[in-house]
């Protein structure tokens, strides 16, 4: 994309925001990236095109919270390298600032979330493993352990998943109601576990 249309791609007030990759035209609108006859593209197609039409933001100079938002503008999108990419570039940045220590704590758990979500929970584990051990425990929160509870469940690993869905409990213990993040990964252990003893039967 080149400078005149990335300019368009920044500006453009039309509905859709029209860009064009190895010839091809392509739309984004509301978080969905279309081909040229406004149908939704498929994900290869998507992890091709989202890093063009992402690249044109300078993340460098985004505040926090602007950041943080389009992390996840990117990631539900689809845009999962690109959420990924900055996800670490952000953690790493922020970390290093004693005041945005909450930013990276919000932002770890998102990060092992769309590592599960292209697929590789082992990857997830070592980020969240990676950053506990540079997080102060009183700063780390219940959804990065419901992340990780669920990345074990990816690998069958149900001891090291119930230990996570105990921590996550315990950083909610004064909630009045645990997150339903949590009920659905508990739910999930309960029937992968009772579907491994029926098979033993």
């Amino acid at each position: 994309m080149n400078d005149e249309r990335k300019e368009n791609a920044i500006f453009n007030a039309a509905p859709f925001v029209k860009f064009e990759v190895d010839g091809e035209v392509y739309y984004y609108k509301d978080r969905r990236f279309l081909d040229g006859n406004f149908l939704v593209v498929d994900t290869n197609t998507l992890q091709k095109i989202a890093p063009v039409y992402f690249s044109h933001f300078n993340i460098s100079n985004l505040k926090p919270l602007e950041l943080q938002e389009l992390i996840m503008e990117a990631k539900e999108s689809g845009a999962l390298l690109v959420a990924k990419e900055w996800l670490i570039y952000a953690i790493e940045k922020f970390k290093v600032f004693k005041e945005n220590i909450d930013d990276v704590c919000y932002l770890i758990p998102i990060l092992t979330s769309v590592c599960r979500m292209l697929g590789a929970p082992k990857q997830a584990i070592e980020y969240g493993k990676n950053y506990t051990k540079q997080i102060p425990l009183s700063k780390l929160q219940h959804a990065l352990y419901t992340s990780l509870a669920a990345a074990y469940l990816d690998l069958k690993d149900f001891e090291n998943a119930r230990n996570c869905i105990n921590k996550s409990l315990n950083l909610q213990h004064n909630f009045k109601s645990i997150s339903l993040e949590l009920k659905n990964v508990i739910l999930r252990l309960k029937a992968m576990e009772q579907e491994g003893k029926t098979k033993k039967e």
